[in-house]
């Protein structure tokens, strides 16, 4: 509970220095089949891209497992697993990559305080999610971070509603240019989206 307060109280404060910008017409829309982040398909409208994430009702030691479903053959591969331990939760990228602790492929902000996390993408690029104003952003980590402006890569909705109906479910809007990275960036996704559900939850937005 304690970290949560600080992950909030940081929230605030960098919100209002660092608006959300609204992302690009050519952000490619991938739609959330449930509102449940951890057992669902993520998809694009033309199913080119399609993920499907599943994790098991388990009150400890849940494993949640990515698997990307090809349109055309069917097969599924798979892409990468979260392991929700406790204390040291682990993530393994890839079928041959081995199991390490999430704090050595998503490396925490500046501050210890910031909801910021940084990972390495495809050829090597640096990418970070931040949350801003109840929103999930994942930038470029190769820019300055005090620059104003830069876009955002890939934009998190939570469902839109009406009259507690579902009228457009969640979507993440993800930019053409970092599709070679999209695998790590579904799986550093589905983790760094916790953080925002306790924001939203502590603040009843």
């Amino acid at each position: 509970m304690e970290e949560t307060r600080s992950i909030s109280e940081t929230h605030s404060l960098e919100s209002a220095s660092d608006p959300v910008l609204d992302p690009p017409t050519d952000h490619i829309k991938l739609s959330f089949t449930r509102n449940s982040v951890w057992n669902t398909i993520i998809s694009s409208s033309d199913h080119e891209i399609m993920y499907e994430v599943s994790t098991p009702n388990r009150i400890f030691n849940s494993v949640t497992t990515i698997t990307r479903l090809d349109k055309w053959s069917g097969e599924r591969k798979y892409v990468g697993e979260i392991a929700w331990k406790a204390f040291k939760p682990l993530v393994r990228i890839g079928r041959d990559g081995d199991l390490m602790p999430v704090s050595q492929f998503l490396v925490n902000g500046k501050s210890k305080l910031s909801s910021a996390r940084s990972f390495v993408g495809k050829y090597g690029l640096r990418y970070r999610w931040k949350i801003r104003k109840f929103t999930l952003l994942m930038c470029s980590d190769d820019q300055d971070d005090s620059s104003k402006g830069q876009p955002a890569l890939v934009t998190f909705h939570t469902p839109d509603r009406k009259n507690l109906k579902v009228v457009e479910p969640a979507r993440l809007l993800v930019s053409p240019t970092v599709l070679p990275s999209l695998d790590p960036i579904i799986i550093s996704f589905l983790y760094v989206e916790k953080p925002l559900q306790a924001i939203i939850m502590q603040s009843g937005y």
